[in-house]
């Protein structure tokens, strides 16, 4: 009995995730025109700073492991 609740649980959250994401992707898309890099210690293969429209964005590369280039986390090196 108990497992059945667990597995329409997990169904029913699965069920959930696929609809909230069904929602997001109906937001239009953002397009920044003239972007342009910004040095920055932080920047590396998956995640840098850029400028545009005056604003200063940080993009994350999901999914993309690239090596860090910072120390300061050495457990992630």
């Amino acid at each position: 009995m108990r497992r059945d609740a667990l597995v329409r649980g997990v169904i029913f959250a699965l069920v959930l995730a696929v609809l909230a994401s069904l929602a997001a992707a109906r937001e239009p898309w953002v397009v920044l025109n003239q972007c342009q890099l910004i040095p920055n210690e932080s920047n590396d293969g998956d995640s840098f700073h850029v400028r545009a429209a005056g604003k200063e964005y940080l993009f994350r590369l999901y999914f993309v492991d690239a090596p860090e280039t910072a120390e300061s986390f050495p457990e992630r090196l």
